[in-house]
C-alpha cells in the first residue's frame, strides 16, 4: 500500500513567495549595512570647506577669496 501525501499547490505557492521575500530582505539588509559601514552618504558641504581650507594653506587663493567662497558655501550647502 503505498501513501502519497501533497500540501497543494496554494502551499507551494506560499512558500515560494516566503522564500522570494526572505531572499529580499537579506539582500536589503546587507545593502543598509554596507552603506553604513561606509559611512553613509558623503557630507558635501564638510568636505567642500575642508578642500577650500587646504587651497588657502597652500597659499592657492589669498584670505578675501577664501572668506568669501567659505560665505558662499555655508550659505548655499546648508
Amino acid at each position: 500500500m503505498t501513501y502519497e501525501y501533497s500540501a497543494g499547490a496554494g502551499t507551494n505557492a506560499l512558500v515560494s513567495l516566503m522564500v522570494i521575500l526572505f531572499v529580499a530582505g537579506g539582500v536589503i539588509a546587507g545593502g543598509m549595512i554596507a552603506t553604513r559601514a561606509r559611512g553613509g552618504p558623503p557630507d558635501t558641504s564638510a568636505d567642500a570647506e575642508r578642500v577650500l581650507a587646504e587651497r588657502f594653506a597652500r597659499g592657492e587663493i589669498e584670505a578675501e577669496e577664501y572668506r568669501e567662497r567659505l560665505q558662499v558655501l555655508r550659505t548655499t550647502l546648508r
